[in-house]
């Protein structure tokens, strides 16, 4: 059976930009991939990240801070993957979506607060961490 095509009418360029970006980001075709274990091989890799041995050796490194991910991205320089907990998305909504706008991103990996805990260098774990090839 053929389907039809639908044809938008927006006012301009800037409200085909606003409305595209709202479908984009709102209809959910950004992916979570859920993480729910301190032992899978993605969590485990950013423990070893923690080590200056790893980071020389799969020429990665990772950042644990919303501002610093994002005035990289804004100077072009991008990351390879994301984890985020639930909390910091909900509490940090515009950051998120500033953030997968400019990195383009298609799909991230949600983990939850405990997760985030076992692997963040920090003493309270913010709820991001970027990983960067160097």
């Amino acid at each position: 059976m053929p389907t039809k095509a639908v044809k938008l009418i927006l006012p301009n360029r800037i409200g085909a930009v606003a409305f595209l970006r709202q479908f984009f980001y709102n209809s959910k075709m950004i992916k979570p991939l859920e993480i729910t274990g301190k032992d899978n091989p993605k969590i485990k890799f950013l423990r070893q990240l923690q080590r200056k041995k790893y980071r020389d050796k799969f020429g990665k490194f990772m950042v644990e801070n919303a501002v610093i991910i994002g005035e990289a991205l804004k100077a072009g320089i991008f990351f390879e993957s994301i984890f985020l907990t639930r909390d910091f998305i909900d509490k940090n909504k515009e950051r998120f979506d500033e953030i997968c706008g400019r990195a383009k991103v298609q799909e991230y990996y949600l983990i939850d607060e405990r997760i985030n805990k076992s692997f963040s260098s920090l003493i309270t774990a913010p709820g991001i961490c970027a990983v960067y090839a160097k």
